[in-house]
């Protein structure tokens, strides 16, 4: 997987501003891109659909993320990532769009 640079947003739990990547897949790297590749990591996620982001409940997502993550005993590790599986504009409300993935140790 190869991600793009991070960007800002606010964490509902903590209510601090952390670093998150939105990313995508890529098999070949577009010109005039920045792209890198993830190590292999352990990460808790969360599977997002357009019709959650269209009714303002992303930053639920990220909130219930963060307390999955306290509740079974792991740390976070890094900074959140989104990965998009599809073109977000184009989809339906019903489908998928992104995960939004933390690492964890």
């Amino acid at each position: 997987m190869r991600a793009s640079a991070p960007t800002s947003s606010r964490s509902l739990i903590a209510r601090t501003e952390v670093r998150v990547e939105v990313c995508t897949p890529v098999s070949v790297e577009p010109p005039g891109v920045a792209t890198r590749t993830i190590p292999a990591h352990r990460e808790a996620y969360a599977r997002v659909t357009k019709a959650i982001v269209e009714s303002g409940g992303l930053g639920a997502v990220y909130g219930d993320s963060e307390a999955w993550v306290a509740a079974h005993g792991f740390e976070i590790a890094a900074a959140p990532r989104e990965t998009y599986w599809t073109d977000f504009y184009g989809a339906a409300p019903e489908d998928d769009v992104f995960d939004v993935a933390w690492p964890i140790r």
